[in-house]
């Protein structure tokens, strides 16, 4: 194991819009070790959002072959859940909302029931906010928010809205 926790910290990427809005927190990853020593059926047990269950997923999928699992002196399937953590240095460090302007992404709040724009959004929560406030970060493609100069845009759900 401690070789595969090698591989992950060497392979990990922390997803882009993760780092913008300051997303840190520790997922579970559920895979199993088929008999030729490859992984399969590798999927996230919750969620942090903004692409760390992919980036999560990705990495496991194209880890190195393990040596599988021998009972009764055959190769049989092994189940294991490992956790992945993604951190940033600099605890409590507020998102700042020029930041995620100046991004090759877009960005829509979710805020009391109610979708916002980025202007909106920093008329309600300021010039900046604390992560620890996001609910939830996802892929979001309603024509109403289209932004074609952006790489994609994502809909920022806020606690308590």
């Amino acid at each position: 194991m401690k070789g595969f926790y090698k591989y992950i910290s060497d392979n990990l990427r922390y997803p882009d819009v993760a780092q913008l809005l300051g997303i840190e927190g520790k997922m579970l990853v559920t895979f199993v070790v088929d008999i030729d020593g490859s992984m399969s059926d590798v999927k996230p047990l919750n969620c942090l959002g903004a692409g760390c269950e992919s980036e999560a997923v990705r990495v496991i999928s194209m880890s190195p072959l393990w040596k599988p699992a021998i009972q009764n002196s055959k190769p049989v399937k092994v189940q294991y859940t490992v956790p992945i953590s993604f951190g940033l240095t600099g605890a409590n460090v507020p998102t700042y909302m020029k930041n995620l302007r100046r991004s090759n992404y877009g960005f829509v709040f979710f805020i009391k029931g109610a979708p916002y724009s980025i202007d909106d959004a920093e008329t309600m929560l300021g010039k900046s906010f604390d992560p620890a406030t996001i609910q939830s970060v996802e892929d979001y493609d309603n024509p109403k928010y289209a932004m074609p100069d952006k790489k994609a845009v994502y809909l920022v759900v806020m606690k308590n809205s």
